[in-house]
């Protein structure tokens, strides 16, 4: 019994010692990537809290540093949560700011995904963007090894904003008596 209560001291000794990961970060950067949707509850958030989160990381030293940041970025999350939206491989050739526009350049494994996936993907980066550099615009290419553009997009946060609108109407207009 005396065994277990000097253990129990011990880890809780321990553990009032030890502080959050995030009370840690000093230079605190958001990436934002896909939620894990893999159990019907995982769906339901997914769907309520929506398919992007965000993922608070350190970057101590190297909060200027945009192509350090997307580098890691691409490099996938930590959390077990989250999943990255871009194909393994996928890495940064350049970054270039102009004034209120950020064009990223990445290499042609970033062009493996397609449709919707391309459209998630090309949003999660984009909101990392947006929380990285003081901009308005993101640009993303991909080029393959001849230099041919594999994909473009030019996304704003106001892209980022899914509108809902009502279906239009079937009936025809209302007869007012």
């Amino acid at each position: 019994m005396r065994k277990v209560i000097a253990l129990l001291l011990s880890m809780l000794l321990l553990l009032s010692g030890c502080s959050l990961a995030l009370d840690n970060i000093k230079e605190p950067v958001e990436f934002y990537y896909l939620r894990a949707c893999s159990t019907p509850d995982d769906h339901k958030t997914y769907f309520t809290e929506g398919a992007i989160a965000p993922e608070t990381r350190e970057a101590t030293g190297r909060r200027q540093d945009l192509y350090y940041l997307l580098s890691m970025y691409l490099r996938g999350p930590q959390d077990s949560q989250l999943v990255s939206p871009f194909p393994t491989g996928s890495t940064v050739v350049k970054v270039r700011q102009e004034d209120r526009k950020l064009t990223v350049y990445l290499n042609a494994v970033a062009a493996n995904l397609e449709d919707f996936d391309l459209t998630l993907a090309n949003a999660c980066l984009t909101k990392t963007c947006l929380a990285l550099a003081d901009v308005d615009t993101v640009y993303i290419e991909s080029r393959g090894i001849d230099d041919k553009i594999l994909f473009s997009a030019t996304m704003t946060a106001d892209d980022l904003i899914l509108k809902e609108s009502p279906p239009p109407s079937t009936d025809g207009p209302e007869e007012t008596q």
